[in-house]
């Protein structure tokens, strides 16, 4: 069984700098401008919460749950990501609009197992945890954000604000 605790000790209190690439591959949706500007995929990243629909691993496809929406969120500096059990949060800073992860990831360690749901939002969060340290590469393709890690894929589309 794979252990939150053990990953958050593991991971320790080791300064972690995250770099999300800023070598976007042109796509429709985002791109950076000749300028160095970004256009309009990525200008609103901390506007709205960010839907996970997609998550590949090395293994396979995560089963994403059907009670709770899991999300990612930017605001005043901080992302969060929540599945519904253990919210996975840090610091990021943008640089030329677009989002580099600093910092230490900072994650609760209570068992949901027992809750509907609950199984897999833990494998989500602990996994989302672990992508962190490898992102190479995120490009936009419509209100789909893809995020390239070692090992995988996460996809996000942006929630509706309607």
């Amino acid at each position: 069984m794979h252990s939150s605790t053990s990953f958050i000790h593991r991971l320790g209190s080791a300064l972690l700098i995250l770099l999300l690439a800023t070598h976007c591959a042109p796509s429709t949706g985002g791109t950076i401008d000749d300028d160095g500007s970004l256009n309009n995929a990525f200008a609103s990243i901390e506007s709205t919460p960010w839907t996970l629909v997609s998550f590949i691993t090395a293994d396979g496809p995560l089963a994403i749950p059907e009670t709770f929406t899991p999300t990612l969120k930017f605001e005043d500096g901080h992302y969060l990501f929540d599945a519904g059990c253990n919210a996975v949060s840090g610091e990021y800073e943008l640089r030329d609009n677009v989002p580099k992860l600093v910092g230490t990831i900072a994650m609760h360690t209570m068992s949901c197992a027992g809750e509907t749901g609950g199984e897999e939002a833990m494998v989500l969060e602990d996994a989302f945890a672990e992508s962190l340290l490898s992102w190479s590469d995120h490009r936009m393709v419509d209100d789909e954000w893809h995020i390239t890690y070692e090992g995988g894929e996460l996809v996000f589309t942006r929630e509706s604000s309607e």
